[in-house]
């Protein structure tokens, strides 16, 4: 059956990616105030992960990584008793944008403004008047071997592999007889750490960024929220929001900005129905395959009300986006100054946990 999957990287290597996208070869280090060239990212340098020089080069990296901890987790649910098949992660993990304009871009925002309401629901749910994502071009659907392995196995076994897979996942499990308010609090407040095959491998991998991160995750964190409270960075993004209102927009920042949309979407969510909602683990269990594979295909139903308010959401998304990149804050505009301050502390970082560092570096062999 055809699962989609999300990109896996290493929340180090993830923020690496993010401050390095957008500038060009920038790996060069600037002095206060910039220059021409910017700073490039001082963990990312130092976990071999500088993605800026050379985003192929990252990719193969990042796939590599994953693909060692696939065969981890393979070798691990041999252990309990249970065959996993190693999946392909060059199926699921892409740094391009599919249609190869790069995120952020003039191009890019013109089409899909900031990727919140326009990347919301499939095209072919939407028809051509109203802007979606192409589910055939995300590199994102696989062809996952390991659902017929489990669909083989009896219920209980089913259970049984999946605790193996996941570990106990109870701890997760939301109370039906909460209040929807009370449910969302839940969930907000949950902090998923993976058990199981999935977390022993992800524990044992050699990758240094991620055995730094869970080690340093509290400190890290506290950095980055410093970044983003840095004057330069609060100046620097003040100064798109008044530009922005200028031409008679509301802009409330490159965070708040999702919120305020994801807010509004979620009326037009309540009125959108999926195929087979209204199955339950029974009748999901007595579909044959090809069932399931046609039920899984079709897309969701979105009625003609809300269509249209999706149609004012998008209209305003794509206009407020284009404005903020026309003031200097597009995504490569703001990357630049962010990797510049950002440098900066990672590079008090390092040097406040140098010897720990160099300690976890010869631990993991990088």
């Amino acid at each position: 059956m055809t699962r989609g999957r999300a990109l896996l990287v290493a929340p180090v290597a993830a923020l690496a990616l993010l401050t390095s996208c957008g500038g060009g070869n920038d790996t060069q280090a600037g002095g206060e105030g910039g220059g021409g060239d910017v700073a490039s990212s001082p963990l990312a340098e130092y976990f071999g992960q500088d993605f800026g020089a050379d985003p192929e080069q990252a990719e193969a990296q990042v796939i590599e990584e994953e693909r060692a901890r696939q065969e981890a987790i393979a070798a691990c649910m041999k252990r309990e008793g249970f065959e996993y098949i190693p999946q392909d992660p060059s199926q699921y993990i892409q740094f391009e944008s599919p249609d190869g304009e790069e995120y952020g871009s003039d191009e890019w925002t013109a089409k899909y403004g900031f990727g919140i309401s326009t990347q919301r629901f499939p095209q072919n749910a939407l028809g051509p008047d109203l802007i979606g994502y192409d589910e055939s071009q995300m590199g994102l659907e696989v062809d996952d071997p390991n659902m017929k392995i489990r669909e083989a196995l009896s219920p209980e076994e089913q259970a049984a592999y999946e605790e193996a897979l996941y570990g106990d996942m109870s701890a997760f499990e939301i109370d039906p007889t909460l209040s929807e308010e009370e449910q969302t609090k839940a969930m907000e407040e949950m902090q998923f750490e993976p058990g199981g095959c999935e977390g022993e491998a992800m524990n044992a991998a050699s990758n240094l960024s991620q055995k730094v991160y869970t080690e340093f995750s509290d400190e890290m964190d506290a950095m980055y929220e410093r970044v983003l409270a840095d004057p330069r960075i609060v100046e620097a993004e003040q100064k798109v929001k008044d530009c922005v209102a200028g031409k008679g927009l509301e802009y409330p920042g490159q965070e708040e900005v999702y919120t305020m949309f994801e807010d509004r979407l979620t009326e037009i969510d309540a009125q959108v129905t999926y195929p087979g909602a209204e199955l339950t683990e029974d009748d999901f269990a007595a579909m044959s395959e090809a069932e399931r594979e046609a039920l899984g295909s079709q897309p969701p139903v979105i009625p003609d009300e809300a269509k249209a308010k999706l149609a004012d959401l998008q209209a305003e998304e794509i206009a407020l986006a284009k404005a903020v990149n026309e003031c200097d804050g597009s995504f490569e505009d703001q990357g630049k100054l962010y990797r510049e301050v950002s440098a900066q502390y990672e590079q008090e970082f390092i040097d406040a946990h140098a010897d720990r560092l160099a300690e976890i570096k010869t631990e993991t062999g990088a």
